[in-house]
């Protein structure tokens, strides 16, 4: 068992969590890449670009690449849900802020695409994933820290 130690308003709070997590592969998040999802981020972000909202140029839209953040959000939005762990103690996820992220892009992406977002296990406070295309072919590795309050 490994413990995780908080102190709030004074109180020592030891929580206990399974190191059966450690190397643990989350569950997959399954997202489809849409030409409003692409042309939608880039009106947001206010990003004229045409090749993110001309879909009428050669070779087509791309899709701004930030937007492989909003596409793995629910993974860090539901973190809990994905772990697929019964007996995971997801209060100790109440206590975490996301730090930073790291991306590398392999390909582009594009409206179209099946992406599966896949963990690589857990090492320490990061988390990495890969998504991968519907071919199996590496689009994006993505890497979080997460600090515990």
């Amino acid at each position: 068992m490994l413990q995780a130690v908080r102190v709030a308003r004074g109180k020592e709070i030891i929580m206990e969590i399974n190191s059966k997590i450690v190397g643990h592969k989350f569950r997959e998040l399954k997202r489809e890449v849409t030409w409003r999802q692409t042309t939608n981020y880039a009106a947001a972000a206010s990003d004229a670009n045409p090749c993110y909202l001309d879909d009428e140029r050669s070779g087509g839209l791309v899709a701004p690449p930030l937007l492989a953040t909003a596409l793995t959000w629910p993974v860090t939005e539901r973190l809990g849900d994905f772990i697929g762990i019964d007996d995971f103690p997801t209060e100790f996820l109440n206590y975490g802020v996301h730090y930073s992220e790291a991306l590398e892009f392999h390909r582009i992406i594009r409206p179209g695409d099946r992406l599966v977002s896949r963990n690589q296990g857990e090492h320490g406070q990061n988390l990495f994933f890969v998504v991968l295309n519907a071919d199996g072919d590496k689009a994006l590795s993505q890497g979080w820290v997460c600090l515990a309050e």
